[in-house]
């Protein structure tokens, strides 16, 4: 419990600042410029073939161990990516949905209020709460915060069109994630269809 205390303190201190952009990154940014506000000797770093970059900013959260931005060759930067370490969590899910929920009230403060999302697919099997890890291994269980601009009650900088914030799991470990989409971001991946 007292990581996640500490964890919390940090979001709230990272969401509180002036905004300069999640992670102090903005629209538009070249790969160069990402460069220049990474954590020193994790430069941005292409991800096969395509426009992602894994790359570690100065302006990092602890809880998050994998960012990747998402660079357009003349637009720039229109969206990021941050996953989070494991985090152990039991079958009920409770560590997990509790720092979704620290996470959410945290972010709530600087982007208003997101649209939540808890539901479990209608024909999945085991709906009990002590299977609740086990339906998000399964991928039968969504757990998720939207902010979308534009919708009542939130309020994102002109510079974002939307947050999605997510848990998920792997084998062992639950996982939040958080997708920050630019106001270019639409209009981007609308021409690489």
């Amino acid at each position: 419990m007292k990581k996640i205390t500490v964890v919390f303190l940090m979001i709230v201190f990272s969401f509180s600042v002036a905004f300069a952009g999640p992670f102090g990154l903005s629209k538009g940014m070249s790969v160069e410029q990402i460069s220049k506000l990474s954590e020193k000797g994790f430069e941005p770093e292409r991800v096969s073939d395509d426009d992602r970059y894994f790359f570690i900013p100065k302006n990092k959260i602890d809880l998050f161990k994998a960012y990747v931005a998402y660079v357009d060759e003349k637009k720039g930067l229109y969206r990021i990516n941050a996953i989070s370490e494991g985090i152990n969590t039991s079958a009920y899910g409770i560590e997990l949905i509790n720092l979704f929920n620290l996470m959410v009230k945290s972010l709530s403060k600087t982007y208003g209020t997101p649209e939540i999302t808890d539901t479990v697919k209608e024909d999945y099997e085991f709906k009990e709460g002590r299977y609740w890890f086990r339906s998000l291994q399964d991928e039968a269980r969504e757990l998720s915060a939207t902010w979308k601009r534009g919708e009542k009650g939130t309020t994102l900088p002109k510079e974002l069109d939307s947050i999605s914030m997510y848990v998920s799991a792997n084998f062992l470990y639950g996982l939040i994630n958080i997708d920050y989409y630019f106001s270019n971001s639409a209009e981007i991946q609308g021409n690489q269809k």
